[in-house]
């Protein structure tokens, strides 16, 4: 806060502002019928909304999991749900900030999200 002057709730409001117009122009686009280019600002739009780099956006969906312990999870080499619903629960356990009730959590609801296909933001 006080090296950029910057208050939490203004950087959510940037954070909002910049999904909504992002959304609002991938609608137009998607009007215009630019299915590569309304995919790629999907895409974008929930790197904004996650905070995260394109490779964690698979890993984000899972609920409870956020841009902290999807990094965890990537670094461990865990890219996507399908995964992460292979996982070993004491595995994820040892990771940092993953302790045993959220490793079954997250390799249940990883189960729940790896019956779907890839990414749906590959552009």
């Amino acid at each position: 806060e006080e090296r950029f002057g910057v208050e939490p709730g203004d950087l959510h409001n940037v954070v909002q502002n910049t999904v909504w117009l992002i959304y609002s122009f991938s609608e137009i686009v998607r009007l215009f019928q630019k299915k590569k280019l309304h995919r790629y600002l999907e895409m974008l739009m929930n790197r904004v909304k996650h905070g995260v780099k394109e490779e964690l956006l698979d890993i984000v969906k899972i609920p409870g999991i956020g841009r902290r312990r999807g990094r965890v999870l990537y670094d461990a080499g865990y890219t996507s749900p399908a995964e992460i619903a292979q996982a070993d629960v004491a595995r994820l356990a040892s990771l940092p900030g993953i302790g045993e009730k959220i490793a079954s959590r997250i390799i249940q609801l990883a189960r729940e999200l790896s019956g779907g296909a890839g990414s749906s933001y590959r552009v």
